[in-house]
C-alpha cells in the first residue's frame, strides 16, 4: 500500500474539510490515545512549552496543521515544519505522541530490566525536509536521551541506537511506503521487528523509559532548511502494551437538540454505559464543549476544566451499569457546533472508538438558527508576487434590518495543499475569518483572505458568512519599533499599507497596532513565521486587524518577538 504526501503545513491552526460521511474526524477515532499526550511544533498560550495536549482534551482534539485524520479516514497525519517550536532538550520540532499511564494522567516510566513493554506502529513517512531529509518515526526514550529510534535518512530506513547506526531495514524507501515496526522491551534488552520479521535485540539496561510515536524531523533552518520545509508521518495503527486480563467496553453518549435559537440556553445530556464484560475502574466522564458556547451549569458536581466539563471519578462501573449527567450552555450567535462526550477508565477498553468522542453516538451537532442573513461578494483569487501568497478580497454586506454584532466568514472547499493562512480560528472543523465589530444595516466589511499554495496551482473555495459573537482583540504591551511603514500601490490596484521590520528566519513574530485615541495596543493575528532577515507585513484590515488602516501615520505599529501573552 502507498499513499501520497499532503502539502506544506505552516505553524497556524488551519482546517481541511471534505471527510467522507461516516469516517472518523478525530485522531482518537482512528488511534487509541488513552495513554498518550502529544507535543506540537507551536508555542501558544496553551499549556506546555511548546504546546502539549493531554487527556481528556486529547480525546476531542485535532490540529489540521499538525495532527489530523487523513482524507481516507484510516490514518492520523503528524506534520512538523522545520521552523516550528522545539522542546527544551532539542533543536528540532516535533508533532509526536509521548507515552502516558493511568488514562493519560501520569507520565509513563519503566525499565528494560523489569516487566514487558511493547509498542507496534503501522505507518508511512510521506514527506522529508529538503536540505537535511531526516525524520524519526517511532522511538524509545530514556530518562535523559533517546535509546532507540526508527529513522529515515533520504531513502535509507534503519534502527538507530542513540547515534550508533543499527541494522538497515531498506535502502530504497519511497515516501508513502507503509511499514510496521515493533519494539518489545524486556530482560535487559529491546527486541526490534520490521514488517513482522525479527531484526535484532539491542541489549541495554535503562530506566525512566517511555515510547514515542509520530513525526520528529531532524532538521531546522540552521541546517539549511526553510522554516516551511517539513516532515510528515501517517500512522494507521498504534498498539501500546496489548492488554491481558479483565477488559471493559465503555461507551459515551451525547444527546441534545439539532437546532436552537441564537444566544438561547439549552441542555446536553451526557451518558456513559459499560458494556463489559468486566467492571470498569476509575471512570472519568467529560464533555468537550463546542468552542463558542457559554457554560451555565452542570449536574452531579460537574466542573469546567479548560474546554471540558469533568465529573467526579466513578470508582467502579459494573458491566451493564450506566450514569447520565446534564449540562446547560448558552448558544452562540450563529454557526454549527459539535458537542463530544468522552469516558475513560483505568481498566483496558476493548473498543476505544465509542468512548473517545469520535463516534457519531458520542457527538451532538447543533445548528444555531438566526434570521439575520448576510450577502457575500467574493473576488478573484490572485497571486501577490510581493509575498508569494494568493489573496482574495471578499465583501460582506448586512442587508438588514438589524445590526450584526460580528461577522464570521467560513472558508471551505479548498483542495489538498492549499492552506488558509490568516484564519482567525476553526469551529466544528471549519476554518473562518472573523470581523468583531458591529455591522450596521446596509453596511459592508471587506476581508482580504490569504492562502499559502506551495505548488502555485489554481484553486477555488466555498464561502459562507454568518452573524457571530464578537471575539475581542487582545490588548498587549511592549514590542519593538518597526523599520518603516509605507504605501505600496503596485499590487491589486489600490494602495496598501506595508509594515517592514527586521527578523530572524524561523522565529515567530506578532505585529501589534494602535489606532488614534486608543490607549491600548492590539495584536494582529495570526502571528508570522519569518523566512528572511526582513519581513514585510500587509495591513489589509479584517481578519488580521479590527479595521482597515487610515492614512500613513494614523495607525501606530510595533512588533513582538514570539506570540502575544495570553
Amino acid at each position: 500500500m502507498k499513499i501520497t504526501a499532503i502539502g506544506v503545513c505552516l505553524t497556524f491552526y488551519l482546517s481541511i474539510d471534505g471527510f467522507g460521511q461516516g469516517l472518523p474526524t478525530l485522531p482518537s477515532g482512528v488511534l487509541n490515545l488513552t495513554n498518550w499526550k502529544i507535543t506540537l511544533p507551536v508555542n501558544t498560550s496553551h499549556p506546555g512549552n511548546p504546546d502539549e495536549i493531554l487527556q481528556p482534551e486529547l480525546a476531542g482534539f485535532q490540529s489540521p496543521a499538525f495532527f489530523r485524520v487523513n482524507t481516507e479516514g484510516n490514518g492520523v497525519v503528524f506534520t512538523a515544519p522545520c521552523g516550528g517550536a522545539t522542546t527544551g532538550g532539542s533543536s528540532y520540532p516535533r508533532s509526536e505522541l509521548r507515552e502516558m499511564a493511568n488514562n493519560g494522567t501520569e507520565q509513563a516510566s519503566w525499565s528494560t530490566d523489569s516487566g514487558t513493554n511493547t509498542m507496534e506502529i503501522t505507518q508511512a513517512i510521506t514527506h522529508l525536509p529538503v536540505a537535511k531529509p531526516h525524520v524519526v518515526a517511532g522511538q524509545i526514550h530514556g530518562s535523559d536521551d533517546d535509546i532507540l529510534t526508527c529513522r529515515l535518512e533520504g531513502r535509507e530506513l534503519f534502527f538507530d541506537r542513540n547515534g550508533d547506526r543499527g541494522p538497515l531495514l531498506t535502502e530504497n524507501y519511497e515516501p508513502g511506503d507503509v511499514f510496521t515496526i515493533k519494539f518489545i522491551a524486556r530482560n535487559g534488552g529491546i527486541e526490534c521487528y520490521y514488517n513482522g520479521q525479527f531484526i535484532f535485540t539491542h541489549q541495554v539496561s535503562a530506566s525512566g523509559c517511555y515510547f514515542k510515536a509520530g513525526c520528529y524531523p531532524q532538521s531546522n533552518p540552521d541546517r539549511g532548511d526553510a522554516p516551511t520545509a517539513y516532515g510528515e508521518v501517517v500512522i494507521f495503527s498504534l498498539t501500546l502494551n496489548a492488554p491481558s486480563g479483565p477488559q471493559a467496553d465503555l461507551a459515551a453518549f451525547s444527546i441534545g437538540p439539532s437546532e436552537v435559537p441564537a444566544r438561547s440556553n439549552f441542555n446536553y445530556t451526557v451518558a456513559v454505559t459499560n458494556f463489559g464484560p468486566a467492571a470498569a475502574a476509575d471512570v472519568i466522564v467529560s464533555d468537550i464543549l463546542p468552542e463558542d458556547v457559554g457554560f451555565v451549569s452542570a449536574s452531579e458536581g460537574g466542573q469546567v476544566a479548560g474546554e471540558a466539563v469533568v465529573w467526579p471519578t466513578i470508582p467502579t462501573l459494573s458491566s451493564g451499569e450506566g450514569r447520565s449527567y446534564a449540562v446547560t450552555v448558552t448558544a452562540p450567535a450563529s454557526g454549527t457546533i459539535t458537542n463530544r462526550a468522552v469516558a475513560t477508565s483505568s481498566t483496558p477498553d476493548t473498543n476505544s472508538a465509542n468512548n473517545s468522542g469520535a463516534s457519531p453516538g458520542s457527538q451532538t451537532i447543533t445548528t444555531i438558527s438566526s434570521s439575520q442573513q448576510l450577502s457575500v461578494l467574493p473576488g478573484v483569487i490572485v497571486l501577490n508576487p510581493q509575498t508569494g501568497r494568493f489573496e482574495q478580497t471578499v465583501i460582506i454586506t448586512n442587508p438588514g434590518p438589524g445590526t450584526v454584532d460580528a461577522v464570521r466568514l467560513y472558508v471551505q472547499g479548498l483542495r489538498s495543499g492549499v492552506h488558509f493562512q490568516n484564519a482567525s480560528g476553526t469551529n466544528a472543523g471549519r476554518a473562518y475569518a472573523q470581523y468583531s465589530l458591529p455591522l450596521l444595516p446596509g453596511a459592508t466589511v471587506t476581508f482580504v483572505l490569504k492562502f499559502y499554495v506551495p505548488d502555485r496551482g489554481t484553486f477555488s473555495d466555498t464561502l459562507q458568512a454568518e452573524a457571530a459573537s464578537p471575539e475581542p482583540a487582545r490588548p498587549v504591551v511592549g514590542g519593538l519599533a518597526v523599520s518603516r511603514v509605507f504605501l505600496l500601490s503596485a499590487i491589486l490596484g489600490e494602495p496598501r499599507v506595508v509594515v517592514e521590520f527586521a527578523t530572524i528566519p524561523g522565529r515567530s513574530y506578532t505585529v501589534i497596532y494602535r489606532d488614534p485615541g486608543s490607549p491600548h495596543w492590539l495584536a494582529a493575528m495570526p502571528p508570522i513565521i519569518a523566512s528572511a532577515t526582513v519581513t514585510q507585513w500587509f495591513d489589509d484590515g479584517p481578519p488580521e486587524t479590527t479595521s482597515r488602516p487610515g492614512p500613513i501615520g494614523s495607525r501606530d505599529y510595533r512588533v513582538l518577538a514570539g506570540l502575544p501573552p495570553p
